[in-house]
């Protein structure tokens, strides 16, 4: 059986969530796995790459996969600043909480429609009443999930994927 290759991810997986959230924006569990899908797409590249054709990866390649890895990530913010937002979203939401101080959010609860209770339990709506879901950044700054995915969804992994 072949391997998933990273342009079989994007079309399997980071695009239909993405259409998916699209569709209703307000959705948080939609908009939380659209940033899953299209954060993780950095692992699919470099797990694959490394041992399907490494030329491919070598501007980021470093000593670890796990080194190379964040090069990538580093390279792909750098590229368009709003993956650190999808990054930081996929991270929040799958941990509970992003620690380290890339990240744009903390925890689950910066994006509205996700609050954390008095005992320290979070409330998860499935809809939020604005056009978009919104995300609270560590700074104080608001930004569209929309936005951000379609920067990243859109633009950013189609010119990453065709490269090579």
């Amino acid at each position: 059986m072949p391997r998933t290759t990273p342009h079989d991810y994007y079309d399997a997986f980071v695009r239909p969530n993405y259409d998916d959230y699209r569709q209703l924006p307000q959705d948080i569990r939609r908009g939380f796995n659209a940033c899953v899908s299209a954060s993780q797409l950095a692992d699919i590249m470099i797990a694959y790459y490394e041992v399907e054709d490494p030329t491919r990866i070598a501007t980021w390649k470093r000593a670890t996969s796990r080194q190379t890895l964040r090069a990538l990530r580093i390279d792909l913010c750098n590229r368009e600043p709003y993956f650190t937002t999808v990054q930081s979203a996929a991270t929040a939401y799958k941990h509970l909480h992003a620690r380290g101080a890339h990240y744009d959010i903390s925890t689950a609860g910066s994006l509205e429609s996700v609050s954390i209770d008095p005992d320290g339990s979070l409330s998860i709506e499935t809809t939020y009443d604005g056009p978009d879901v919104i995300v609270r950044r560590r700074d104080g700054s608001e930004v569209s999930l929309t936005a951000a995915l379609e920067a990243v969804v859109e633009r950013l992994w189609p010119s990453v994927l065709r490269v090579g």
